[in-house]
């Protein structure tokens, strides 16, 4: 046995062999790669939402999305919207990622939604407090407005010179 390990390491020094915790990672790599580029573009359409002022939240976002061939039973967001209307335009990446996809895979859950949201958040207020620590003075503009539902909303603007 001690022999066995001994030539398995002389192996692995030449680089005649690969060593043995590298191996998972070689086969993950590709996958997770794949698996960021397609969490990437659900991301970049929360990201035009979030630019644009568009809510994401429709009647109902949960399910199966319907795809440009077929209209959703039930009126969604506007974020299964925009990736309808991605997927009619020519969006042949995103057709396929929902096409091939588990259904635990689809980034399209109101959980990983939520998640996506605050994520961009967080990447926006670091680049606010970078471009604020960076600029010799700011100002902060404040509005206040009340949604449908009663809810009083702040919105808060930053300009920096």
């Amino acid at each position: 046995m001690a022999t066995t390990r001994v030539q398995n390491f002389i192996s692995v020094f030449e680089n005649k062999k690969k060593v043995i915790c590298d191996s998972p990672d070689s086969v993950r790599k590709p996958q997770a790669l794949q698996h960021r580029a397609k969490l990437n573009q659900t991301v970049k359409s929360v990201n035009f939402c979030g630019h644009q002022g568009i809510p994401l939240r429709g009647h109902s976002d949960t399910g199966t999305l319907a795809l440009p061939d077929g209209d959703p039973a039930v009126k969604d967001g506007n974020f299964r919207a925009l990736l309808r209307f991605r997927i009619d335009a020519g969006d042949v990446a995103m057709k396929e990622h929902l096409q091939s996809c588990m259904r635990n895979t689809t980034y399209l859950i109101p959980n990983i939604l939520n998640e996506n949201v605050a994520t961009c958040g967080d990447i926006f207020v670091e680049d606010i407090t970078t471009r604020i620590t960076q600029s010799g003075f700011f100002s902060v503009l404040a509005d206040e407005t009340t949604d449908v539902a009663g809810m009083a909303q702040l919105s808060l603007h930053t300009v920096c010179g």
